[in-house]
C-alpha cells in the first residue's frame, strides 16, 4: 500500500475525519487531502512539509519517525519520476538486499562442515555401542557382570511355546525389565503448578467474544490510584504516558481495563460515549457523545473534576 493510502486507512479506521484533524491541528484540510493523495508539490517546502506530516501522524497516533521515513522515501521516488509500486519495490530491496557470491559460498562450506562433522560424529557413536555388545556375546557375561542365564521355553501367541536352543548355540540373556503399571502408582498431594490440562495448551482464535468480560490491569502498585476503563460500545482507544504509549487499540463491549494514574495520562477515544471510566471505583461524568472522538489529559491532581457528583 502507498504511503498516502495507508495514513488514510489508519486515520478511517480510527473514525477520524479530515475536519477533525484540521480544526485540532489548525491545518488546511486541502493541505491534508493532498497528504492522503501524495500531491507533495502542493505543500509548503522545507520544514513546513515534516512538520504537517509529523502532526498528521501523531493525532491519528502512529510512530512519527517511520511516518517521515516513508515519507521521505516516498518523495524521492515522486522526486526520480517513479511510481507508488517502484517505490515499495524500492523499499523492500532496501531493507532485504540480495546475499553477494562470497555470502552464498561461505554459507555453503559450514553447511558441509556441519555434515562432516555430524556423519563422523554418527559412526564413532556406533562403533561405541557395537563393543560392548561383541564383547558380550564372545563371553557371555551380561553388561552388569553376571554370567548369560539359560534360554527359558515362553509361551507365545496362540499358547505356541519358543523352541528350545540347540546343542552349540549360545544363547545371552538379559535381566528382564520390571513392569509397572500406571494403576499401581497412587497420586499424592496437589498438582505441580505447571502441569496444565491438555485443553488449556490448545490455542484458540481471539474473537470479540473470548475477549469480553476480560479485565486487565496494566502498571498498577499498592497505593495508586486505579483507572478503569469499561467498554460499551466497540471504541479505538490510546493511552499514553509521556512520550510511551501504554494502549492502543480496538475494544470490545463488555471489556475492561484498568491502569495505574499515578502520572498525567493521555486519553484519546474514538467513541468517547461508548465507554465508562471509573477512578478507585468513583465513576466519571460522561466523556461525550457516541461516536465523538474525544482527547483528555487526566492526572492524580486533575482526575476529582472528572468525578460525577455523589447521589
Amino acid at each position: 500500500m502507498s504511503f498516502g493510502a495507508n495514513l488514510r486507512r489508519e486515520r478511517e479506521l480510527r473514525g477520524i475525519t479530515l475536519d477533525e484533524i484540521s480544526r485540532e491541528t489548525k491545518i488546511s484540510v486541502r493541505f491534508l487531502e493532498a497528504i492522503e493523495l501524495e500531491r507533495f508539490d502542493q505543500l509548503p517546502g522545507g520544514v513546513f512539509r515534516r512538520a504537517f506530516i509529523r502532526t498528521y501522524a501523531r493525532y491519528i497516533g502512529l510512530n512519527e519517525e517511520k511516518v517521515l521515513q516513508d515519507y521521505m522515501l516516498q518523495a524521492e521516488g515522486s522526486e526520480a519520476g517513479l511510481s507508488s509500486e517502484e517505490v515499495i519495490a524500492s523499499k523492500k530491496r532496501a531493507v532485504a538486499p540480495a546475499p553477494s557470491w562470497s555470502t552464498k559460498v561461505t554459507f555453503g562450506l559450514v553447511v558441509l562442515l556441519l555434515l562432516v562433522a555430524s556423519s563422523l560424529w554418527y559412526l564413532q557413536d556406533s562403533s561405541r555401542r557395537k563393543r560392548p555388545e561383541q564383547a558380550q556375546a564372545k563371553t557371555g557375561v551380561t553388561p552388569t557382570g553376571l554370567p548369560a542365564s539359560p534360554a527359558i521355553p515362553s509361551s507365545g501367541v496362540g499358547g505356541s511355546s519358543a523352541p528350545a536352543p540347540t546343542a552349540g548355540q549360545e544363547t545371552v540373556m538379559s535381566p528382564p525389565m520390571p513392569s509397572v503399571q500406571s494403576s499401581s502408582l497412587p497420586i499424592t498431594g496437589p498438582p505441580a503448578p505447571d502441569l496444565k490440562v491438555l485443553g488449556e495448551l490448545a490455542k484458540k482464535p481471539v474473537t470479540p467474544e473470548s475477549v469480553a468480560g476480560a479485565d486487565s490491569v496494566s502498571g498498577l502498585n499498592a497505593g495508586d490510584l486505579a483507572l478503569k476503563i469499561s467498554v460499551i460500545q466497540e471504541t479505538w482507544m490510546s493511552l499514553e504516558s509521556g512520550q510511551s504509549t501504554i494502549y492502543s487499540g480496538l475494544l470490545y463491549p463488555e471489556q475492561s481495563k484498568t491502569f495505574a494514574l499515578s502520572k498525567p495520562l493521555k486519553l484519546t477515544l474514538g467513541n468517547a460515549g461508548g465507554v465508562r471510566c471509573l477512578v478507585n471505583n468513583k465513576p466519571l461524568l460522561p466523556l461525550g457523545k457516541p461516536g465523538e472522538v474525544r482527547v483528555l489529559m487526566i492526572s492524580p491532581e486533575n482526575y476529582q473534576q472528572f468525578l460525577a457528583p455523589a447521589e
